[in-house]
């Protein structure tokens, strides 16, 4: 979603390019830490309920949780590799939607492998509210990433050679 907003300015900026391509490649890890972590989870719940019953395994592979874990290891691949394409060029229009949609299927998706998913009455806006909650606290830890990735770009931190903009935004909040 970052890389997606940036697409203008990186046209006309090679060093802003060249930070999309970095923080692509953090995408990338997210992209595979994410899905190696939902398949861990999958594997556990297979364990425990291993021989619990004659059909565990049907039961496992019918269970809303299966599907839902499934749509979000996909998601994660697909962010992991629409972010490769991305760090390779950044200015690829389709690598920044699917970027973009890629996190937006995981926001939606995990709302429905959260507490929502659990209750016993009606879960729709349960289901609603998760999912915006999750978009708000990725699109918070991701800014938060890419203004770590921005303040350390660059040989002297920033683009172009220019100081560190975290540290004169900071310094430039202090002479208020």
């Amino acid at each position: 979603a970052f890389a997606a907003a940036a697409l203008g300015v990186a046209r006309r900026d090679a060093s802003l390019a060249r930070f999309v391509s970095r923080s692509a490649r953090a995408v990338v890890i997210g992209g595979k830490l994410a899905a190696l972590g939902y398949l861990a989870h999958v594997a556990l719940t297979i364990f425990a309920v291993q021989g619990s019953s004659p059909d565990w395994i049907e039961a496992v592979f019918e269970a809303p949780f299966f599907r839902s874990y499934s749509v979000l290891v996909v998601a994660s691949v697909a962010c992991a590799v629409a972010g490769a394409r991305l760090a390779h060029d950044p200015h690829a229009r389709g690598a920044q939607l699917g970027v973009a949609a890629a996190a937006a299927v995981i926001a939606i998706g995990g709302a429905f492998t959260s507490h929502a998913a659990g209750w016993l009455g009606e879960r729709a806006p349960l289901y609603a509210l998760d999912a915006v909650h999750r978009a708000a606290a990725y699109a918070w830890l991701g800014g938060v990433a890419h203004l770590v990735l921005f303040g350390f770009a660059g040989p002297s931190g920033g683009p172009n050679g220019r100081a560190k903009p975290i540290q004169n935004a900071i310094s430039s909040g202090r002479s208020r």
